[in-house]
């Protein structure tokens, strides 16, 4: 659903579980599918595909409110075909 990154470390959470690695959010982005999974904040990458609602300055993934940065909003829209 989304990757949170935390220090030396990342969150990994699927719809059933979280799993923690030791790990930079950078290495993962760069390992995942672009066509699904875009970073929206400095510390978050997301499942495009898991977006329930998009509001001002933050995205709805499941029950988790999750920030969008101004920078990341614009593409993050035109990604989603919003405009």
């Amino acid at each position: 659903m989304y990757i949170k990154a935390q220090g030396d470390y990342v969150e990994i959470k699927t719809e059933s579980n979280s799993y923690t690695v030791h790990s930079a959010l950078k290495k993962l982005e760069s390992k995942l599918p672009e066509n699904i999974f875009m970073r929206i904040h400095r510390s978050y990458i997301i499942n495009t595909n898991k977006i329930v609602d998009i509001e001002n300055n933050s995205v709805l993934i499941g029950r988790e409110i999750i920030p969008v940065s101004r920078t990341n909003k614009i593409e993050l829209i035109n990604r989603l075909n919003l405009l």
